[in-house]
């Protein structure tokens, strides 16, 4: 049966997301970006008020997503705009940060990538000298920052991102009713109310200030 014959499909924005994730549609987006396209995009199916709620048909909205992602083509999945910060800008580039490091720290292991100061000279699990240093205490900072080290705090702060990772919560000005009104939060930190904009949270924020001198921090994430 052809979709006109069964009538439409009408559904939230918030379900709308979901669904559009669900049946592989895209591979990520918010109802905060779909709001955006709704309101940006001439193209956008129509969008019905509801209440305080929008909602729209999804067996017109689904082609439309997926013939924009053909469009779009390799520049990725949807973005979600957080106070204007854009999420997968944020985790896209401390990610970057984080493979630079992990490729860097695999490049000197050895063995289980351990290093040790011997007097004013770092050397490796299997005894070779990394490096000599004109000072003990250098030596043993040095030491101290080995490849395996290093290795565990990436892998510390991929999980940490994870978990303070945004999702749509009920916001200072939102109706409980209307999922179309959230706003994006931590679900960590921000367990109370959520005001559009606080993300970066601050956990997050104190994890990207730490790249501050490499290209692409941006001085808006700082704390």
């Amino acid at each position: 049966m052809a979709d006109e014959e069964r009538g439409p499909d009408m559904v939230s924005l918030r379900e709308l997301a979901r669904r559009l994730v669900s049946d592989g549609v895209v591979e990520r987006i918010t109802h905060q970006r779909i709001s955006q396209l709704a309101r940006d995009d001439a193209d956008f199916p129509p969008v019905v008020p509801v209440g305080r709620s929008s909602v729209v048909d999804y067996r017109k909205t689904r082609p439309y997503f997926a013939n924009r992602k053909s469009r779009q083509g390799a520049h990725g999945p949807e973005e979600a705009d957080v106070g204007g910060v854009a999420v997968d800008d944020v985790v896209r580039w401390y990610g970057e940060q984080l493979n630079e490091d992990e490729v860097g720290a695999q490049d000197c292991v050895t063995r289980d990538g351990r290093w040790r100061a011997l007097g004013e000279s770092v050397l490796d699990d299997d005894n070779a000298e990394v490096v000599t240093l004109c000072d003990l205490a250098d030596a043993a900072h040095v030491a101290r920052q080995d490849p395996a080290r290093v290795l565990r705090e990436i892998d510390a702060n991929r999980r940490r991102l994870e978990r303070h990772t945004p999702q749509l919560m009920v916001g200072r000005d939102s109706n409980e009713g209307a999922p179309s009104t959230y706003v994006l939060g931590c679900p960590t930190c921000q367990a109370g109310v959520v005001v559009e904009g606080d993300w970066p949270c601050e956990e997050v924020r104190d994890m990207l200030v730490s790249y501050a001198d490499r290209p692409g921090y941006r001085e808006e994430w700082r704390p």
